[in-house]
C-alpha cells in the first residue's frame, strides 16, 4: 500500500454517441441537488440484458414528480454485470438514461462504482470507482457537447474508494477509502492531493463509507461501518500536520453506511445495517451543537413484509419549504434510502417517519449510492 500518492488526469477513451445533449444543472438545496438533463431518446432503449433488468417493477411515487435519482451500481467483470450510473424518474419509477457509457467510459473500464457527488457550479458529476488497483474518481463534465469523462485522480495500492463529498465552497473533494481506513483530500478542480491521509481512523478495520458535510459549521460526518460509529471532524485545516484540527464527537450506530445532512434543519440521517436482532433502518440525529454527541431523534423502518437490508445511499428530498415547521411539516419532505440486498428504493415521510412504500424495486446487482436531482426541464422519454 503506497501512501505517497501522485494525482493524474487522463482522458478516458472517447465514444461518440449521436444526438446527445445535456442540460444545465442547477442546485436545489444543501441536502438535495438539482438537474436538468436532456438525452437521446434511444439511450434508455438499449437492448442489453443489464439495462432491461434495470427498468424496475414499481410504479414510482407520484409526490416525487419532477425529481430524478442517479444510482450507481458495482457489478463484476462479466459483460452482463452492471457497472453504470442509471437515471430514474422517481414519479414513474422508470429508467430514463445511462451516464457512464455515454460519457466515454467503456463497460470494461468502469467497474465497482461507488459514491456519487455533484457540483452545480461547474455542472460536473463525480463518480467513485473502487476496482482492485484501479481506484479512481471519474468526473463527468456535463457541459461538453461531445460527452467525455476524465479521471480526476488515480492512486497506487488497493484504495477501495467509496464516499465522496464536496467541501470548502466546493473547492475540496473528500473521499473515504474503505480498505485502508482513511480519508483523502483533493482539489476538486484538478485532482491535486492536498492531504493523504487527511484522516486516519483509529480502528484499523473501520471501513469508512459515506461522508456528509456541514459547510456552515465546517464539519464532516463520516460513517465508520465496522467501528460501529459515525464520527464528526472539524474541517479547519492544520497547515503543519495537513490534518483536521480535531475530532469533535462520535455517535454509536450499528453498521453505518450511507449518511446525508440537511443544513436547513441541522439533521443528520444515517443508514444503519443494524444487527441480527433488528431490521436495518435509517436513524435521524439533531446536530444542534458540534461539541457534543447528539442522541437519536427518530428511526425510519419499512413494514416487516418490505424488509430493508444493507441500506446504502440515502437522500432527503424537500417537496415544500417552511420556516415554521421542520422539513416543511408532514408531507413536506421525503427520506429515500437504497436497500442493496433487496435491490429496492424505499421512501419515508421525513417528519413523521411514516413508511410510504417502495419507489422502485428489482434493480440489478448491486445498487450502491443515490443522488437525487431535480429535473424541471427534462424530456419525459
Amino acid at each position: 500500500m503506497a501512501t505517497n500518492t501522485r494525482p493524474a488526469i487522463a482522458t478516458c477513451t472517447a465514444l461518440v454517441l449521436a444526438a446527445v445533449a445535456v442540460g444545465v444543472l442547477a442546485t436545489l438545496s444543501p441536502s438535495t441537488r438539482s438537474i436538468s438533463h436532456h438525452a437521446d431518446a434511444q439511450s434508455a432503449q438499449t437492448q442489453t440484458r443489464s439495462e432491461a433488468l434495470a427498468s424496475g417493477h414499481s410504479g414510482g411515487l407520484s409526490i416525487l414528480e419532477g425529481y430524478s435519482a442517479l444510482i450507481s451500481f458495482h457489478g463484476g467483470s462479466s459483460s452482463e454485470d452492471v457497472n453504470e450510473v442509471y437515471v430514474y424518474h422517481l414519479a414513474s419509477g422508470k429508467l430514463h438514461d445511462t451516464l457512464m457509457k455515454k460519457h466515454a467510459v467503456k463497460q470494461g473500464h468502469a467497474r465497482n462504482l461507488r459514491g456519487l457527488e455533484y457540483d452545480p457550479d461547474r455542472n460536473v458529476l463525480y463518480v467513485a470507482q473502487a476496482y482492485k488497483h484501479d481506484g479512481c474518481i471519474y468526473t463527468l463534465d456535463l457541459n461538453k457537447k461531445e460527452p467525455e469523462a476524465y479521471r480526476l485522480y488515480e492512486q497506487d495500492g488497493e484504495l477501495h474508494t467509496y464516499g465522496l463529498a464536496l467541501a470548502n465552497k466546493r473547492r475540496w473533494l473528500l473521499t473515504s477509502n474503505q480498505d485502508t481506513g482513511d480519508v483523502s483530500l483533493h482539489d476538486s478542480r484538478d485532482g491535486k492531493v492536498l492531504a493523504y491521509p487527511y484522516v486516519t481512523l483509529s480502528h484499523k478495520d473501520a471501513s469508512p463509507r459515506g461522508i456528509a458535510v456541514d459547510e456552515e459549521r465546517r464539519v464532516m460526518f463520516l460513517a465508520e461501518r465496522y467501528a460501529y460509529k459515525v464520527s464528526c471532524w472539524s474541517l479547519d485545516f492544520d497547515d503543519a500536520t495537513k490534518r483536521p484540527k480535531e475530532k469533535l464527537f462520535e455517535i454509536d450506530v450499528d453498521h453505518p453506511i450511507g449518511v446525508t445532512y440537511d443544513a436547513k434543519s441541522r439533521r443528520l440521517f444515517v443508514a444503519s445495517d443494524a444487527d441480527d436482532k433488528e431490521q436495518a433502518n435509517v436513524r435521524r440525529f439533531h446536530i444542534d451543537r458540534v461539541d457534543k454527541a447528539p442522541k437519536i431523534e427518530a428511526v425510519y423502518k419499512p413494514h416487516n413484509d418490505d424488509e430493508l437490508a444493507h441500506p446504502t445511499g440515502i437522500e432527503l428530498v424537500y417537496l415544500r419549504r417552511s420556516d415554521e415547521e421542520v422539513f416543511g411539516g408532514e408531507g413536506g419532505a421525503v427520506v429515500l434510502v437504497l436497500g442493496q440486498k433487496k435491490r429496492a428504493l424505499y421512501a419515508f415521510d421525513a417528519l413523521t417517519t411514516k413508511y410510504l412504500g417502495k419507489v422502485i424495486e428489482d434493480f440489478p446487482d448491486d445498487p450502491e449510492d443515490l443522488l437525487v436531482l431535480r429535473n424541471d426541464l427534462a424530456e419525459v422519454l
